[in-house]
């Protein structure tokens, strides 16, 4: 029976990885949010974008659906924006991001919390 407990520690141990790497990946969502919100410019909207697609597809597969949950709410969002090639947000948008990103932010630190 050594192999299921080795295919156990295995998956333990990506799941780990995964999660101390959420902080940094917080860090920048949230880095180029404040750039975005300071100053429109796609670049940060592509950014945001490919570090909440990326979340949205690998939570529920490390075992945390509720990261990916959240970040499809931004994935979307943010997929139109670059779709429609907006140049602004309105205040309306800011306050729904703002309030998608902290849900986002509580997923990733429930996460972090079950893995220490």
């Amino acid at each position: 029976m050594s192999a299921p407990d080795s295919m156990e520690e295995k998956l333990l141990a990506l799941r780990q990885k995964y999660v101390r790497k959420l902080p940094q990946r917080l860090q920048n969502l949230y880095q180029h949010w404040e750039l975005l919100e300071s100053k429109y410019e796609i670049l940060h909207v592509d950014k945001i974008y490919r570090i909440v697609h990326q979340l949205t597809g690998s939570g529920k597969t490390y075992g945390f659906p509720a990261i990916s949950e959240t970040a499809r709410l931004l994935e979307i969002k943010f997929y139109q924006l670059r779709k429609e090639k907006t140049t602004s947000l309105s205040s309306e948008e800011i306050k729904l991001i703002k309030e998608w990103i902290s849900e986002f932010d509580k997923a990733c630190q429930e996460a972090i919390k079950q893995c220490i």
